[in-house]
């Protein structure tokens, strides 16, 4: 999609190992940490009002 598209990935930790969310996405003890749902909202929000203030 990146080749047809400019775009980017941003990476928002999960937890660390031994951590509610240390373990990899595709495991079976895998635990979205649900407390990093505000983090990722407000860099999404911040973003948009930043590019419409431009």
């Amino acid at each position: 999609m990146q080749r047809e598209v400019p775009s980017c990935y941003i990476l928002v930790g999960n937890g660390l190992s031994g951590e509610k969310g240390g373990v990899a996405l595709h495991l079976p003890h895998y635990d979205f940490n649900d407390d990093l749902l505000p983090v990722g909202t407000k860099f999404w929000v911040d973003l948009v009002h930043d590019q419409l203030a431009k």
